[in-house]
């Protein structure tokens, strides 16, 4: 008897979540599945539920590895992961989405809007606290160099200050939060 195909239905590193669909509602198929995938190297915890016929696997490995480990052990097997493209792509809900992509996506957009009316460079303050972030929360400091040559650019152009909503939020941003020693925010 050949063995049931899981596909996957979700996947971030560390976790994916598979689906057995021929297997829905057996019970001992999915008892047997999270026993034998909790001693497969890597697995850090395995979830089955047989009404849904999902199979939900935290692992600290590869996921080729645990593949191989259960069709060794007689589980599943794999479905061929489709290319990017394919038809097999779950389709994406709006729930699905990231509120912070969506401003990401916004935001961008807003940002070529501006470029295309010549609104290229902000204030010297804008530009100077994009370099503060650049530097202190995304870790780039080849990023943070140039937004301060910016900044710097246009404070000898006259361009000092920027829109009372703009200087208000970074004021806000900069104020410790409660329990914070100093001014930075560590995450």
């Amino acid at each position: 008897m050949p063995l049931p195909l899981a596909q996957i239905v979700h996947q971030v590193p560390g976790r994916v979540r598979l689906r057995v669909g021929s297997r829905r509602r057996d019970r001992s198929f999915f008892a047997a599945v999270e026993a034998r995938l909790r001693t497969a190297p890597g697995v850090l915890t395995v979830r089955a539920d047989p009404v849904t016929g999902g199979v939900l696997i935290t692992h600290a490995g590869d996921l080729d590895a645990i593949a191989t480990f259960a069709r060794g052990q007689e589980l599943f097997g794999l479905a061929a992961r489709s290319a990017p493209g394919g038809t097999a792509a779950p389709r994406r809900r709006l729930r699905d989405i990231r509120p912070g992509s969506m401003a990401a996506v916004g935001l961008t957009g807003l940002g070529l809007y501006q470029a295309a009316r010549g609104q290229i460079l902000g204030a010297a303050t804008e530009n100077l606290w994009n370099a503060y972030g650049a530097q202190m929360l995304l870790r780039k400091p080849w990023l943070a160099a140039g937004l301060a040559g910016l900044g710097i650019y246009q404070l000898a152009r006259g361009r000092a200050l920027g829109s009372a909503s703009s200087l208000l939020f970074y004021a806000l941003s900069a104020w410790p939060r409660q329990g914070e020693r100093g001014g930075s925010a560590t995450r």
